[in-house]
């Protein structure tokens, strides 16, 4: 059962990875958009900067939805410590 909670474990750290490398992608993306938008904007430069938050606020949303991801991982995690102290603590 020990083993079973440690690879869960381990599987959330790696899936905390893998929303970090996303969130970078994501980050990246945003990143290139900004010049092509700025380009495609017009008006004052408030105007441009809340076209351009409009149109990235979808990759806003999936960095903040990867953000929660990540937590709920790292929570999930410590809950399983808990229970793996618990099961050693039984066959002590």
């Amino acid at each position: 059962m020990v083993k079973a909670m440690i690879d869960l474990k381990e599987q959330f750290y790696l899936a905390i990875h893998d929303s970090r490398v996303k969130i970078a992608e994501l980050k990246q993306k945003k990143a290139e958009m900004k010049p092509m938008l700025w380009e495609e904007a017009t008006g004052t430069v408030d105007q441009k900067k809340d076209f351009i938050k409009s149109r990235t606020a979808d990759i806003d949303a999936d960095i903040s939805f990867l953000d929660a991801e990540i937590e709920l991982r790292y929570n999930q995690a410590k809950i399983l410590d808990d229970k793996i102290d618990l099961e050693l603590m039984k066959d002590d």
